[in-house]
């Protein structure tokens, strides 16, 4: 038998693993279940289990699967992907070209320097163990922001590397992200474009005039999913071009800034009591051409657990004072002194000018 499947029922609740393993007739013993989740044959609920939760008691509904047959599972591959899943990631498909990684926040998907190779971890250094298991390399392709989680592909040698960086450096692929931002924001879909160039010295996206050097069009596509009472929006949003921090730019320069956002705030703009720990950012799904069989393959990454969570609260929270403030946004000093004014509906802390009662929840 190639896998088994059991999901506990409500008198096996609380049980522990390995006992559960036992009724199973491919496993029938202690020693046969510790041995299936040492080699990391044993899931629960799409989870790799770690030798060390041979003993993990499970709730009633917990889904178990023993895949016998799953290749490549090796002591060294094992040992990879135990320190795959205590980094929180998971791989979401791998074959011989390619590796999509769902990336949690916190995680930088690779290092920028030496300093940052000796003191700080990062998607490509795990990724590089459970790959060399396997006789293959980790290269890097794209990256999202340390903060942002969701999809990152990866390639597993150099060919299908050169191929996939050229697709993201001629905007091909198609990327998708999930977002939430403060405020209510007016339509239900539209386009947001800009000129923007990379500031060095102060390691941000800037808007700049068209014509100023090293001035890049900045294109995105946003869709409203649901408008919360308490004054924020979620969107997802298409990226027509991959500017770094883009969508933090860019949000924030409409008078819409992402919850848990500290770099791309308006001047005195208040965040009121809405606080996270990072940005709301979620790179929800990536399309590619695959870089050595062709045909277009989607990755998808579900929402992680605090942005669920998130959701679940804002749904909660009473409307605020609705305010209505003039901001003024800065453009690149050394290329045009221009400013915009934007109206702003949300969930500011500060009282303000009241602007009508909140939208319906979409």
């Amino acid at each position: 038998m190639s896998q088994d499947v059991v999901v506990v029922p409500q008198a096996q609740a609380g049980w522990r693993l390995d006992r559960v393993l036992t009724g199973l007739a491919s496993v029938g013993s202690r020693r046969r279940a510790r041995e299936a989740v040492e080699t990391g044959k044993v899931f629960v609920d799409g989870r790799l289990m770690s030798p060390e939760e041979a003993g993990l008691p499970l709730p009633e509904g917990a889904k178990v699967e023993v895949r016998w047959n799953r290749p490549g599972t090796g002591a060294e591959r094992r040992k990879a992907e135990v320190k795959l899943e205590a980094a929180g990631l998971r791989i979401l498909y791998a074959d011989e070209a390619i590796v999509a990684v769902d990336k949690p926040p916190g995680l930088l998907t690779d290092v920028t320097d030496q300093k940052q190779a000796r003191e700080r971890d990062s998607v490509k250094k795990r990724l590089a163990a459970w790959l060399g298991a396997q006789g293959k390399d980790a290269h890097v392709c794209h990256r999202i922001d340390r903060d942002t989680s969701g999809v990152v592909l990866f390639a597993t040698h150099d060919r299908a590397a050169e191929v996939l960086r050229e697709q993201f450096a001629n905007h091909q692929p198609t990327r998708v992200y999930r977002c939430w931002v403060h405020g209510w924001v007016e339509g239900d879909a539209g386009v947001w474009e800009d000129a923007t160039r990379w500031d060095r010295d102060k390691l941000r996206l800037v808007r700049v005039n068209p014509r100023a050097d090293g001035a890049m069009p900045t294109r995105a596509t946003w869709r409203v999913l649901e408008r919360f009472a308490c004054g924020v929006t979620a969107l997802e949003v298409q990226l027509d071009t991959g500017r770094r921090n883009q969508i933090r730019l860019q949000a924030s320069l409409r008078g819409h800034p992402l919850l848990g956002e500290r770099v791309y705030l308006p001047p005195r703009f208040d965040i009121g009591t809405l606080r996270l720990p990072r940005q709301a950012l979620h790179a929800w799904s990536v399309a590619v051409r695959h870089p050595t069989r062709g045909g277009e393959m989607r990755f998808e990454a579900p929402l992680p657990a605090d942005l669920r969570a998130l959701s679940g609260r804002l749904a909660q929270l009473p409307p605020p004072e609705t305010v209505v403030r003039r901001r003024r946004y800065e453009v690149d000093d050394d290329d045009d002194d221009s400013t915009e004014d934007t109206p702003f509906n949300g969930a500011g802390g500060a009282a303000g000018r009241r602007a009508g009662p909140a939208p319906k929840r979409r």
